[in-house]
């Protein structure tokens, strides 16, 4: 324990310089000691959520923390035994003569789900990738350098995190001008996003990955050198292929601002980047309902939707749920699922809702909605047109809004809304503020931003 608690402070203390010495984080334009005091706080957060895991559910093979956690202990034991078996679970790249089938066998979360939920729902074919295994595999890396200790791992992950976050405020830096300080703050201080990026979770991982892809995404331009230019299509294959293994619906919810995005950059159109915007999601629209009408056999994107929406119900009963925001499942087709359009937005922006709340965990989310919608309101109160129609603002607005209609389509559960959420909602809050004109905090600027900066 003596050694596991040294490494801890090792690696928060070279987490802590290197939030100061490191020129990503150093020439961010945000003051070091601001950093180091947010990571310090998604620390302690991390803690405080690895905690209420540990105790307040007692079964670790439900515990989200313990299941990548614990299965990531059994792959660090096959490394004394056979090394190959190790690096075949981590790569995923199956090595002949070195079976990994007992380890497997012996991890609770490793298979993508079990035979007889799979039953249950009979939505097998939906269950396209199994994102437990990043997690499982990042955790299982981490094993060497945290003796098996989890609140190490918890440093790791947050000091990810804390990149991602400042690879976002980087990127819209140049059009936050005399806005700095509201914007760093929804950036790096709303509570949920605190909270659920900085556990060893999925949540924090997605988050951080997603920023830095639209952070390489948007420094992808004509001027530069060829070579310059594949490098940065290589990390944004990379970094798609995190996402999609993490959680494939947000690169899906991405789909449409990319293409529009690339549409805008490389035919230089940026003087009808509204139009463009409006225009590829109505081209992937006409051409997802010629696909339903013509290709009936195949998946559509339709019946994915609704399916996943029905799997997660079943899911809801199978763990006897609480606080549900629908009961009933949709037909497939495009009306159905269409229809559910306002009601689905409602659900991921403002549920869980005062009148709805009990308990602690659901005031607190209630009232951090509250905020939200005070903040859009604040922000769109006074719009300009020209920063709406602006690229960055179209892109956020639509990402934003196509990953809130997913999760507030498919997500029954207050709890599931209100983490899940986090994935978009800084993206959206940005997207408001890109498009009005308020810039209130500026005399605190001193305290966040420094004034020169790469």
């Amino acid at each position: 324990m003596i050694i596991q608690l040294l490494l801890f402070a090792f690696w928060l203390t070279i987490f802590l310089v290197l939030a100061g010495k490191l020129n990503f984080l150093s020439k961010s334009g945000i003051r070091p000691a601001f950093l180091r005091g947010m990571l310090l706080l998604k620390v302690a957060a991390g803690i405080v959520l690895t905690l209420i895991y540990t105790h307040h559910y007692p079964d670790r093979q439900t515990a989200d923390v313990y299941k990548y956690f614990d299965d990531a202990l059994v792959i660090h034991g096959t490394f004394n035994n056979d090394p190959l078996v190790y690096f075949s679970l981590v790569s995923g790249v199956e090595i002949p003569g070195h079976p990994a089938e007992p380890a497997i066998r012996e991890m609770k979360n490793w298979t993508p789900l079990s035979g007889p939920w799979l039953r249950f729902t009979q939505t097998a074919d939906y269950n396209v990738f199994n994102s437990n295994r990043m997690v499982t595999r990042i955790n299982a890396l981490l094993m060497p350098f945290s003796q098996k200790y989890i609140y190490t791992h918890v440093l790791f992950f947050c000091f990810f995190s804390l990149l991602g976050s400042v690879a976002l405020y980087r990127q819209v830096r140049n059009r936050v001008h005399g806005r700095e300080v509201i914007t760093a703050l929804l950036i790096f201080l709303l509570p949920s996003v605190i909270l659920w990026s900085s556990g060893p979770l999925k949540d924090g991982l997605l988050l951080a990955t997603l920023n830095l892809f639209t952070w390489k995404l948007f420094s992808l331009t004509t001027k530069q050198t060829s070579a310059r230019r594949l490098g940065t299509i290589l990390v944004l294959i990379l970094l798609a292929g995190l996402i999609l293994l993490t959680k494939y619906y947000v690169l899906l919810a991405a789909s449409p601002a990319i293409v529009a995005f690339a549409w805008c950059r490389f035919k230089k159109q940026n003087h009808y980047a509204a139009l463009v915007y409006l225009a590829v999601p109505a081209i992937f629209l006409m051409l997802l309902i010629i696909q339903s009408e013509m290709l009936p056999a195949l998946p559509n994107i339709w019946n994915v939707l609704a399916n996943k929406r029905e799997e997660a119900l079943k899911l809801a009963i199978w763990a006897d749920a609480n606080h549900q925001v629908f009961t009933e499942p949709v037909g497939t087709g495009i009306l159905p699922v269409v229809a559910k359009l306002p009601e689905a937005l409602f659900n991921s922006l403002f549920r869980p809702h005062l009148f709805e709340a009990d308990g602690a965990f659901l005031y607190a989310a209630a009232i951090e909605n509250v905020l939200i919608m005070s903040l859009l309101i604040l922000f769109l109160r006074k719009i300009s047109w020209s920063n709406l129609l602006e690229e960055q603002s179209l892109f956020f607005w639509s990402f934003s809004l196509c990953l809130a209609f997913i999760i507030g389509f498919t997500t029954p559960v207050t709890g599931g809304l209100v983490r899940y959420k986090t994935a978009f909602i800084i993206y959206l809050l940005l997207a408001a503020l890109m498009s009005g004109q308020y810039t209130g905090l500026q005399r605190w600027k001193n305290l966040v931003i420094q004034n020169n900066h790469g």
